[in-house]
């Protein structure tokens, strides 16, 4: 006969009414029998009170810290800020409101814009040498890619740029100096005017005769300038957008595998479905409540307008372009648009439930390896982590599930296993979906020590972002009993706690 499984220690209910507990699970069996409402094993918080002079850690003077937590014997201390408990209660708070609720995903708390820098037009010569030797010797290798070698991708943008063909070319070569600019010093007004007159020049060669190889260097222009821009404010969705709709203009035929027009077509792919991750997750209207408690305050009307039109720019097919794309990253792309809430009238079709198992049979069975690619290269790796935070994912928000099972542990344990032989780092999105399943100790410092090795070389600000979320995720699972935030919402809430829209490029 199995033992029935106990807590470790006494329920909160039974501690606060000074009563022996049997510590049974989910709760024990006398606050069951007197009909109380059993308090749980978890961890409680507690502030001191106002008017509690003897336990201020600080002079009654310092009013915004008044309520610093202390310590009793019986809790445990955690890192946590003021924001990640606010966040966690009112995670908990809206928890029956999404249930069922219907979905409007036009609805959007926007936060407000702020700029890091004032708007600056004066040009950059083009000639500055010194940061476009900058971006061939060190930011052409940790450009972001699925699939393709990093450096093939920012050889062909140097190229492109240097070619001075079009006053389009100039503005990718203005767009490499503000990227380069930002990354080796961070130097913000040197990226500011580079940017401009990037856009400037990039107004000016905008007309309805663009030919086709203008075409493809605007478009690259467009993503360069995104990953100059994606941790300031939400003008990176502006320059994807632009650059997404060029696409009509590029010449129509099909272009060979390996061509200017195909990498940079297949980047674009890229950028788009992982940007159609973010959109997927951060401050939708079923969380909409939760920003504004949290202090996430809504932009003016025109944010809004131009928000809600870079949605719907970003839901229009994009097959016209994937066949351009990595295997792995079409599928993604099918997964990024399954349906998330059970209140959507298809979600338990059968024939919906059938199109997932499919889905889920072929992104397990994707192909990763290429004639030039052995199965022990880096780039087979960082496609084998990202293929497996594939699966976590999609067997996550097909059922909402929270909980553990032998399949998600496999999965997150060969991750994890592949994370501490890798030396360049896969997207951010894959990092920060097997970054959310580390529970234990062991697991979080095997994230950590990557994140700590890849932090010593160069890296792009998107990195950062991923493992602050990580951290964010992390805290909000310690402070919750298992399970209690359905996966959906979790992942909703912890991107949106990001003033500006999270990029997982």
């Amino acid at each position: 006969m199995t033992a029935a499984k106990t807590a470790t220690k006494g329920c909160w209910t039974c501690k606060d009414r000074k009563v022996s507990c049997d510590r049974a699970v989910p709760v024990c069996n006398k606050c069951s029998k007197s009909k109380r409402v059993c308090g749980g094993y978890g961890i409680r918080l507690s502030w001191v009170k106002n008017n509690d002079h003897k336990k201020w850690l600080l002079e009654p003077g310092h009013r915004e810290l008044q309520h610093t937590r202390i310590r009793r014997q019986s809790e445990q201390w955690i890192n946590v800020s003021s924001t990640d408990i606010r966040l966690h209660i009112l995670a908990k708070a809206t928890i029956g409101g999404v249930k069922g609720e219907h979905v409007q995903r036009d609805q959007l708390a926007l936060p407000k814009l702020t700029r890091s820098v004032a708007s600056v037009t004066t040009k950059v010569a083009v000639s500055d040498a010194e940061l476009v030797q900058y971006f061939e010797d060190i930011v052409v290798g940790i450009l972001p890619s699925v699939g393709r070698e990093r450096t093939e991708v920012g050889r062909l943008l140097l190229r492109m740029a240097l070619s001075g063909r079009s006053i389009s070319s100039m503005a990718l070569l203005l767009s490499l100096v503000a990227l380069a600019s930002r990354h080796r010093g961070n130097d913000m007004v040197h990226a500011a005017r580079a940017k401009n007159a990037a856009i400037e020049a990039l107004v000016s060669a905008t007309s309805p005769g663009l030919d086709s190889d203008a075409s493809i260097e605007h478009i690259a222009t467009g993503l360069v300038l995104c990953l100059v821009e994606t941790d300031l404010d939400c003008d990176w969705i502006g320059h994807l957008c632009g650059a997404r709709n060029i696409i009509p203009t590029v010449d129509k035929k099909a272009h060979s595998v390996g061509s200017d027009a195909a990498i940079i077509l297949d980047w674009l792919y890229y950028f788009v479905t992982f940007t159609r991750f973010s959109f997927r997750h951060w401050r939708t209207y079923m969380i909409r409540s939760t920003s504004h408690e949290l202090g996430f305050k809504a932009a003016n009307h025109t944010c809004s307008v131009q928000y809600r039109i870079a949605r719907i720019a970003f839901a229009e097919d994009m097959s016209i372009i994937a066949t351009y794309a990595h295997p792995l990253l079409q599928l993604l792309a099918e997964v990024f648009e399954t349906r998330l809430y059970a209140s959507d009238p298809l979600y338990h079709s059968t024939d919906y439930q059938h199109s997932l198992d499919n889905l889920k049979s072929r992104l397990n069975d994707v192909d990763l390896v290429t004639r030039d690619d052995g199965r022990e290269s880096d780039k087979y790796y960082c496609l084998e982590f990202t293929k497996l935070a594939g699966l976590i994912y999609l067997e996550r928000v097909s059922r909402n599930f929270s909980g553990q099972s032998t399949q998600l542990d496999r999965w997150k344990e060969y991750a994890l296993c592949i994370l501490a032989k890798l030396d360049t780092h896969p997207p951010s999105f894959a990092m920060f979906v097997v970054g959310c399943e580390a529970h234990t100790d062991e697991e979080r410092l095997v994230m950590l020590d990557f994140f700590t090795k890849l932090e010593q070389g160069p890296y792009l600000n998107s990195l950062l972002e991923a493992k602050g979320m990580i951290q964010t995720a992390w805290i909000q699972h310690d402070l919750g009993a298992e399970g209690e935030l359905e996966y959906i919402h979790k992942v909703n809430l912890v991107m949106s706690s990001r003033d500006v829209i999270p990029s997982f490029i």
